[in-house]
């Protein structure tokens, strides 16, 4: 699959259900990209932390640190995971990363707070495409912005 703006996970293995799940996973990746592209999102390759702060309404409050450049929660560290960068009409519009964890009570307020106090709101949903049904989808977007709903239905 080309680098384009949802690419499905890696490998998943050799039995019928990896096989399946690959299936789903490109699947969900072919339905993310072209929502992706409709709502006129493009890629961005810039550093993480430099990304966040020109999408943050607050970005004073992002401290630099040692993860991608951000000082983060140890709680909420692991959910930056599997991350892709998105512009809209030349300018930041989302973060989206893949994490492989639920989201207990401590964790989303965690994250939620963090957000709230940089100027980002939050979508978690599970139309991720790295590993379905394992692999939540979680969004980072300027305040005020709508992020793009996608789904299989």
């Amino acid at each position: 699959m080309r680098d384009d703006l949802a690419p499905a996970g890696g490998s998943f293995g050799k039995s019928d259900c990896d096989r399946a799940v690959q299936v789903l996973a490109n699947e969900r990746s072919r339905i993310n990209t072209d929502c992706y592209r409709q709502a006129g999102m493009q890629r961005s390759h810039r550093a993480v932390d430099s990304f966040l702060r020109r999408l943050a309404t607050h970005p004073e409050r992002l401290r630099r640190g040692n993860y991608h450049g951000l000082d983060l929660k140890s709680e909420i560290e692991h959910l930056f995971d599997h991350i892709r960068l998105y512009n809209r009409n030349g300018r930041p519009y989302a973060a989206i990363f893949h994490p492989y964890s639920r989201l207990d009570r401590d964790t989303l307020k965690t994250l939620l707070d963090w957000a709230l106090d940089a100027g980002l709101d939050v979508c978690v949903d599970a139309d991720s495409e790295y590993y379905p049904g394992v692999t939540l989808r979680l969004a980072l977007y300027r305040e005020g912005e709508k992020f793009p709903i996608t789904n299989l239905t």
